[in-house]
């Protein structure tokens, strides 16, 4: 029977059931308001690929959205990446900064990774304050071509077949749809399966017809104390296997897609409950309606796919206590917000390298773009995610089983492939939303989004005194007013890299600052802990093909060693010459220190006061003017920090000249319009000068800090002595480009080498206009 010419007849013939009635079911709305009060974030990651050689790096993208809204999360900048072996040992993590939702890194794959299966898992602080598995794991794969891993075919196939009945609950005597998945011994789909359904007496009553990944459906009237069998081949071997219970009482759901609405009916038989609730959520949103079965057994209603959720629906139905009896889950592809690229690009050849240039089009230009390229050879087989923005934002999280390949039901969605995914979500049963969870234990606030690391310090004074904390890559000056009384500071929001170390220094009047002992405390002080609950996440498609491609090995000609030429040392004065090109281009005086320059031990109101202007600072304040302006209306230069022009110039106060690259000092004030009158002053830094001063006269002490941010560096490639062979246009990498943004016009650029081939594969992922998700995979022609 046709589901949906079944389900239209149904309607024509119940044409009189009421249009639904939305009704408050005060417990449960007051439940789910509990447990979703605190909002969720989800993390998704594009790495360049999922299969590695040692000697490569692992290359990745990270985006954190806010799970409700689908928009990109203000709130957390700390992401914790990690990669765990096949024991669940941690091999390698770093903690990646994350700005505006972004963030990106890489991973070497070096000795310490030895062949064999590894999880990328991906999660913030935040996420530990919740049960659903809204962090990002994926499985990878490190082969060596010297000692290809073979797997050994089993002999006899092992399946493992399921059968559920839409909803939970399958009922005797009306209509039940059955989703069927089935799956092989390595935990894949058995493809385009085809099978029947049986009684004990061997009639047949359906039938059913797989997928590529082993899913289908079939629909049912059973009857009561009869058994039913799924009978099907595989190969030479037959098997039989008991779809499960059959209920004599109860209720069931079926819910049919009808092109811009949904029905969903409602069958009771033999239950004396008459009225029922049925809710719709997606995580954030709750709708309750009305089921009354007083007046006829069996219920429709027709719901508008614009009264739905966007994305993913969790239809439940309660009994009049609130315990949940059926679960639909249900994905409404209308207004998904995704953005398509299309086939604008361009191609420039440059020696040797090449330029992609991708055309976006007309962009909003006031809202957040990035996207990360991963180009590989066009036979690659080495990309072979199990999920994609798409899916880990709008699917994933929802869930609790695995997923075999969720991209596929985002790439080029089809009418084919929306019945697909329907299938899927009928044979996962219950979502990840446990209603037990829900009602019983909301989730307590016990972890914080995280910005940065907060400093602790404190430091055993009698006598009042301020310390200096000279400022980071990511952080500027901060001076902290500590006595015997109030010995400890707090500094929140640091964003060190690694390399980076804190260095404080003491004043107490004199112009002059030295070093200061004290006791420094950090939060968070290392990586923490999520375990990722109920399912096996991102299990690699095809890492069986990989693992026994034997042929691919046997042509490899190993990666090219790089000789490394001996030094030649050229006699310059690179400083002299870097001063001589800065005064070249500047309009007033240039002054550059020296590493063990005493100058660099002031401070910078001191310093200034040497070249007719008067500085003074209390209280945190600085005051500045020139003491023979050019214009008699404005004897307050311009102050530039690193080309910003300051609107305050407070910052200034007790600056340390020892993190000044160059200073320069325009007393025309020529350039700076009628505002320059009082001069022109600009103040370049660099952090990195702290680290090379004069150990002689320490001006500070270093503090290390026990967890730091990973810096993202250069996407290493090693070389190939050969690109034509199996082994690199199967497994090999070409360039891989996180975090691109647009031009004015729209337009993505960058530059992979020109490695000799014809075509290559560009994966694609990113948002693009703040909201919309890009997921896509180019043929580019060179």
């Amino acid at each position: 029977m046709d589901m949906k010419k079944g389900f239209i007849s149904i309607l024509a013939l119940f044409y009189f059931v009421n249009i639904p009635v939305f009704a408050q079911n005060d417990a449960i709305i007051e439940a789910f308001g509990t447990y979703t009060e605190l909002p969720r974030e989800v993390v998704s990651v594009h790495l360049n690929k999922t299969i590695f050689f040692k000697e490569e790096e692992i290359g990745f993208q990270a985006y954190v959205f806010e799970k409700g809204t689908k928009l990109l999360s203000q709130e957390t900048r700390n992401l914790y990446c990690m990669l765990v072996n096949e024991e669940n040992q941690v091999v390698k993590q770093k903690m990646v900064l994350i700005n505006d939702g972004f963030g990106h890194g890489s991973f070497a794959v070096d000795s310490s990774m030895v062949q064999g299966k590894y999880k990328f898992k991906a999660f913030t602080n935040w996420m530990r304050n919740f049960s659903e598995n809204n962090g990002y794991s994926q499985e990878i794969v490190v082969v060596d071509v010297n000692k290809p891993e073979i797997v050994e075919k089993s002999k006899g196939v092992k399946v493992d077949a399921q059968f559920l009945p839409e909803g939970g609950h399958a009922l005797a005597g009306v209509d039940n749809t059955f989703g069927v998945i089935i799956k092989d011994q390595n935990g894949l789909g058995v493809k385009n399966l085809k099978g029947i359904i049986t009684t004990d007496e061997g009639h047949q009553a359906s039938s059913f017809e797989l997928d590529q990944f082993g899913i289908g459906r079939f629909i049912l009237i059973p009857k009561h104390n009869v058994n039913y069998y799924a009978e099907f081949e595989i190969g030479e071997q037959r098997f039989k296997r008991s779809i499960g219970t059959i209920n004599k009482a109860g209720i069931n759901l079926q819910l049919t897609d009808l092109k811009n609405e949904v029905g969903i009916v409602l069958n009771s038989v033999g239950s004396k409950q008459k009225k029922y609730q049925m809710a719709l959520h997606n995580g954030l949103d709750i709708k309750m309606i009305d089921i009354d079965f007083s007046s006829n057994p069996k219920q429709i209603k027709v719901l508008k796919k614009e009264d739905l959720f966007d994305g993913l629906n969790i239809i439940t139905v309660f009994d009049k206590n609130g315990n949940p009896l059926l679960e639909r889950l249900y994905f409404n592809f209308q207004d998904v917000e995704r953005f398509r690229l299309g086939n604008d690009y361009s191609i420039t050849h440059a020696n040797d390298s090449i330029q992609v240039k991708l055309h976006l089009g007309k962009l909003t230009t006031s809202a957040l773009t990035r996207l990360s390229v991963s180009v590989l050879p066009k036979e690659t087989l080495a990309y072979a995610s199990s999920q994609n923005i798409l899916s880990q934002l709008h699917l994933n999280p929802y869930l609790r089983g695995h997923v075999q390949d969720a991209p596929y039901y985002f790439t080029e969605t089809t009418r084919k492939k929306q019945f697909q995914l329907d299938n899927l979500l009928i044979t996962q049963g219950w979502s990840s939303y446990d209603w037990h969870t829900i009602t019983t234990k909301p989730p307590q606030y016990l972890f914080d989004f995280e910005k940065g690391i907060t400093l602790i310090g404190q430091v055993n004074k009698k006598e009042d005194t301020e310390i200096l904390l000279s400022p980071l890559e990511n952080n500027s000056f901060e001076s902290f007013s500590v006595s015997a009384k109030e010995p400890e500071f707090t500094q929140d929001q640091l964003y060190p890299y690694q390399d980076e170390l804190l260095r404080f220094s003491e004043v107490r009047g004199e112009a002059v600052a030295k070093s200061v002992p004290l006791y420094a405390r950090f939060k968070p002080s290392s990586i923490p802990i999520l375990r990722f609950n109920g399912k096996t996440n991102g299990k690699i498609n095809n890492q069986f093909l990989v693992t026994n491609a034997t042929d691919i090995y046997e042509g490899f000609k190993g990666f090219e060693k790089i000789t490394e030429l001996d030094e030649v040392m050229v006699q310059k004065n690179p400083r002299k010459e870097r001063v001589k090109r800065l005064k070249d281009k500047s309009m007033g005086q240039v002054i550059a220190f020296e590493e063990d320059d005493y100058r660099r031990r002031m401070f910078l109101g001191d310093y200034l006061s040497q070249f007719g202007f008067y500085v003074s600072e209390a209280d945190g304040r600085f005051n500045i003017a020139t003491i023979n302006p050019n214009s008699p209306n404005n004897n307050q230069p311009l102050i530039y920090l690193d080309n910003i022009l300051l609107s305050s110039y407070n910052v200034l106060a007790r600056w340390r000249m020892d993190v000044i690259d160059y200073i320069e000092i325009n007393r025309s004030g020529l350039g700076g319009g009628i505002l320059g009158g009082g001069g022109i002053i600009k103040i370049f830094t660099d952090p990195q000068l702290a680290y090379k001063t004069s150990k002689k006269a320490p001006m500070f002490n270093e503090v290390a800090i026990p967890l730091a941010f990973s810096r993202p560096k250069r996407f290493y490639t090693p070389k190939f002595n050969s690109y034509q062979d199996a082994v690199f246009k199967s497994l090999g990498a070409i360039d891989w480009h996180p975090n691109l943004s647009t031009d004015g016009q729209g337009n993505v650029s960058f530059k992979i080498p020109n490695l000799g081939l014809d075509q290559a594969q560009m994966f694609i992922e990113g948002v693009v206009n703040g909201n919309q998700l890009v997921s896509e995979m180019k043929i580019v022609d060179f």
